[in-house]
């Protein structure tokens, strides 16, 4: 019996070996592939990695005291958009020369989501394998765009794994410094009203945000922080304006002719994604907390208001962690083909350009799947929690909570 478990570890490490080398080198060829495309125009250089130029000398404008919001034409186009305590946090980025630190920065996107994962200790090696393989999609799409959506990904789930081990005041810290990242992560707070001692993860909750906004003193001056978090807010309140991105906003816009404004579809949103806390005591079992982080995560993405493409790397793994842990029938099997090809690929070169920006843009067609899937999502955790609807069994020691 030994010997078979002995082999079973050996083929899990092997497993992990091989993901951690497959999207190792991911992030390597991303970094060459953004080294080789740039190019001088109008006496700038354009790149294809300006989301990174633009966090890295974030911290670079806060060192030197200056309005790290405003527009640096001959740096980068467009502005900076997060807090100050996620540019100070881009310190051991902006040290290093530009194409080192872009490395880094991918390679700490694609790790983290690895290591979140595997210590999710709900889901066995083959359930992890086919998380990995089918969201390798989207993980290309964000490092190659030089965006945070993986790494705020690889945060929430190493903050579940760290809910799950009970180490309560780790994982509110890494939810908060999310928020301080992509402001709707602070979602993920919600999960603490299914473990003991809430109001000890409350308290956590406001001490880390307290620090976390005053981390940048270490840098700065306390007047220039202020200035810097009223710029911010002003920040927040322009984006609220214009596209409603590749969001369910768009979608009622597009196809329905219905326009709400975006602030009440998402209050809706959040009235939806909260049903489930009707039956909060009933979430003893890890895979029904499993599965309401699911739901987070796609809300994340198709109720905000500026989802870009390579936004949905959180959708995408919280639609097919949902999926693994689901009854495998032919609805929820059909939802997870229309997820691949229209929500992974619809952005890909295997559509002409006419049809994915004349269309799929046009029409927010990669978000329909994770709309109807978040929906069906919600339907089958209240199933669930009622026992009307049973999951596959789930045989681990740490599958349940005593509240």
């Amino acid at each position: 019996m030994s010997s078979v478990t002995d082999v079973e570890s050996k083929s899990r490490k092997r497993f992990w070996m091989i993901m951690i080398v497959v999207y190792c080198l991911l992030a390597v060829f991303a970094t060459i592939q953004a080294h080789l495309t740039t190019h001088l125009e109008d006496g700038r250089n354009l790149t294809s990695y300006n989301n990174y130029l633009i966090f890295r000398q974030s911290f670079v404008h806060l060192m030197n005291y200056q309005d790290i919001y405003l527009k640096f034409k001959y740096e980068y186009w467009d502005v900076f958009k997060y807090t100050p305590t996620f540019a100070l946090f881009m310190f051991p980025f902006a040290v290093l020369p530009v194409m080192p630190g872009l490395l880094l920065w991918n390679l700490v996107n694609v790790v983290l989501v690895i290591v979140g994962l595997n210590n999710i200790p709900l889901l066995n090696s083959k359930q992890k394998a086919i998380i990995l393989l089918f969201s390798m999609v989207e993980i290309a799409t964000s490092i190659q765009n030089e965006q945070s959506n993986a790494l705020v990904t690889g945060l929430i789930l190493c903050a579940f794994a760290l809910m799950e081990k009970r180490k309560l005041f780790l994982a509110v810290g890494l939810i908060v410094f999310v928020a301080y990242v992509k402001l709707l992560g602070a979602a993920v707070l919600i999960m603490f009203a299914f473990y003991p001692r809430f109001w000890r993860a409350v308290l956590y909750a406001a001490c880390w945000t307290i620090i976390f906004l005053l981390l940048p003193l270490l840098v700065i001056r306390p007047d220039q922080l202020i200035f810097l978090y009223s710029r911010w807010l002003e920040i927040l309140n322009d984006d609220l304006e214009g596209s409603g991105g590749l969001s369910i906003m768009t979608i009622m816009r597009s196809w329905l002719s219905l326009d709400f404004g975006d602030i009440y579809i998402q209050l809706a949103g959040i009235a939806v994604l909260c049903t489930p806390l009707m039956f909060w005591k009933k979430f003893s079992d890890m895979q029904s907390r499993l599965l309401f982080l699911s739901s987070i995560l796609v809300w994340i993405v198709i109720f905000n208001h500026k989802a870009e493409s390579p936004s949905f790397v959180i959708a995408v793994i919280g639609v097919i962690t949902w999926y693994v842990i689901s009854p495998k029938n032919l609805i929820n099997t059909a939802l997870l083909i229309l997820c691949f090809v229209f929500t992974q690929l619809s952005a890909t070169d295997l559509f002409p350009a006419y049809l994915r920006h004349g269309f799929f843009e046009t029409h927010a067609i990669k978000a329909l799947p994770c709309v109807l899937i978040w929906i069906k999502m919600n339907v089958d955790i209240v199933n669930h929690l009622r026992g009307q609807q049973s999951f596959p069994q789930i045989s681990h020691q740490q599958s349940s909570l005593s509240h």
